[in-house]
């Protein structure tokens, strides 16, 4: 039997939790951390919500008027966020493997993402994320600390 990875353990996990994952978190928004990454680009930007699970930071940008798209690496995750936001885009893709052209985003937003990858793995994810941001490109970085308290940079 082979042994699963620890991305591949979370994304089955999405897979079965998707309905219960957006119920609790798409009314949590990070306004505060949201506007700030917005004060860094110009209206009509193009966004990457990296790791969107069900869309609701994609729906927020795509809202407030930004070119975005959100990729997600669980199809259950990519069903929820285009049934409740049919009018965002969203792309079934591992944020090891991106897939968009070089420079492609002014922004890169990795909310609660960056958590599933085992520190060895980063140096690679970022490699990754820094290939398809601009070069004066914003990324915000973010996940929750223990205590259920948001961090982001």
């Amino acid at each position: 039997m082979q042994k699963l990875d620890n991305v591949e353990i979370t994304r089955q996990t999405y897979e079965k939790i998707a309905k219960w994952y957006a119920d609790k978190h798409i009314p949590t928004l990070w306004e505060d951390e949201q506007k700030k990454f917005e004060s860094f680009l110009k209206r009509g930007a193009k966004i990457l919500d990296a790791g969107c699970g069900p869309g609701r930071d994609t729906k927020y940008f795509t809202d407030h008027r930004y070119d975005t798209i959100g990729i997600d690496f669980s199809s259950s995750m990519l069903a929820e966020a285009k049934k409740r936001f049919p009018d965002c885009k969203f792309s079934l893709m591992d944020m090891r493997k991106l897939t968009f052209e070089p420079e492609s985003f002014n922004g890169i937003w990795c909310c609660a993402s960056l958590l599933h990858f085992r520190r060895e793995e980063l140096p690679a994810v970022f490699k990754n994320i820094n290939k398809v941001l601009k070069e004066d490109g914003v990324l915000f970085v973010a996940g929750e600390l223990p205590h259920g308290k948001p961090w982001g940079i």
